[in-house]
């Protein structure tokens, strides 16, 4: 049997917060990482095109985000990408227009204020899709909502919880702006994982806990540590992959029953040059690739993003169809250019990913609190993940990494206590 003080499951973003944390504090910590990469669902690819690109979690949401912090310290640069005037949008009648559209259509004003209205609101829980119905919000307002609010947490109209989207708001204070790290995101966590003892193709079996320690079995070895920190995405906990002894306590089950991790898909698509205006960051197209962004300004990739039941749909028609998806998509808006211009794709389903399975965590409506009761210390072990945040912004690296130095910190305090 091997020992260490502490271990991590996972070398995810939360993972290597933890791990960090503990290890700048003298803690004996090892991290065991089922992948051959450190990461998780931050997956940088140096070889598509001209500059990297994100298989996985891409933008820094926020200029006040806890990853500035990472950003510095590796050296960095990123560039922000214009939200509002490089934003183009895909009108019910196909036409493709520019930011001027939500001056000109009434039904338009009210999404300046969508974040304000929701954060205020404090009646009994309802999906978004009942929320904007109430206040008749029209076809297109509507859709644009579902891609900012639903769509982009992994969920549709009708599953995710306004209760946790006006919670989840009133906790986001670290500004605007969404920025790409121009060296990738990968440069970024390279300081976190700097002179870690990680473990890779470790994948963690069963876990039999107690308030004493922890015994884990992986395919080579069996491992004792006194605390571990579980980093495991929520979809790979709810699938059974890896099994406790004894179960989980109650808060946890309840948990893992009730919140979601629906699918998240990325097509990307590089031509031989953009034909698309310079200016253009983010599209707002139709199903089922309803997400579409830039990659930096003259770069020739584009890159769709599609979640929950859509990516779902178009994942189970095959990765043939999810090319002419896309191609099609762009056909509608710019003519032949797309097809003429077209060299090279590359598709990323985190469904399908052993290790993942499914995009981020999503709260459907009733489920509010969840993510709390996720992260509740259970004698020995202690939970970090995107899943488990709730004092600060999950689906989000910025969230991962504030949960990882969480988990890390209630280690500590409890070896404190006399």
């Amino acid at each position: 049997m091997t020992h260490s003080d502490i271990v991590v499951i996972g070398a995810g973003a939360a993972g290597l917060a933890a791990a960090r944390t503990l290890a700048d504090g003298g803690r004996d910590v090892v991290v065991l990482e089922a992948r051959n990469r450190v990461g998780g669902r931050v997956w940088t690819d140096h070889s598509f095109g001209p500059v990297p690109i994100e298989r996985g979690a891409e933008y820094i949401h926020g200029a006040q985000a806890d990853t500035w912090e990472w950003v510095q310290r590796a050296g960095a640069h990123t560039a922000a990408a214009a939200p509002w005037a490089g934003r183009r949008i895909v009108q019910e009648d196909g036409r493709l227009v520019g930011p001027d559209v939500f001056q000109q259509r009434a039904d338009l004003q009210p999404l300046f204020t969508l974040e304000e209205q929701i954060a205020t609101y404090t009646g009994p829980d309802c999906s978004l899709g009942e929320w904007l119905r109430v206040r008749q919000c029209s076809p297109l307002a509507t859709h644009i909502a579902d891609v900012r609010m639903a769509h982009a947490n992994c969920a549709t109209l009708d599953t995710i919880s306004v209760a946790e989207l006006a919670y989840e708001l009133r906790y986001y204070d670290k500004g605007p702006g969404d920025f790409h790290i121009l060296e990738g995101y990968d440069y970024v966590l390279a300081p976190l994982a700097a002179g870690l003892d990680i473990r890779f193709a470790t994948p963690v079996m069963h876990i039999a806990w107690g308030a004493d320690g922890v015994v884990m079995t992986t395919p080579d070895a069996t491992w004792h540590a006194r605390h571990v920190v579980v980093t495991l995405p929520l979809a790979v906990l709810q699938s059974g992959a890896v099994t406790f002894d004894p179960p989980l306590p109650a808060a946890q089950q309840e948990a893992l029953a009730r919140l979601a991790m629906p699918p998240a898909m990325k097509l990307f698509l590089r031509f031989d040059e953009p034909f698309w205006d310079a200016d253009m960051t983010f599209l707002t197209a139709r199903n089922p690739l309803p997400v579409w962004w830039t990659t930096q300004p003259g770069v020739p990739i584009l890159t769709a993003f599609s979640t929950g039941t859509r990516a779902a749909q178009v994942a189970a028609e095959g990765p043939d169809a999810v090319l002419e998806h896309g191609l099609a998509t762009l056909a509608t808006i710019f003519g032949d250019a797309p097809r003429r211009h077209f060299r090279a794709h590359l598709l990323v389903d985190w469904a399908a990913d052993e290790w993942a399975r499914g995009g981020y965590s999503q709260v459907p409506v009733g489920a509010h609190g969840m993510r709390k009761q996720l992260a509740q210390a259970a004698g020995a072990l202690h939970f970090a993940g995107e899943a488990t945040v709730f004092a600060n912004n999950p689906a989000t690296v910025h969230g991962a990494l504030h949960s990882g130095v969480r988990a890390a910190r209630e280690i500590m305090s409890t070896e404190e206590r006399p």
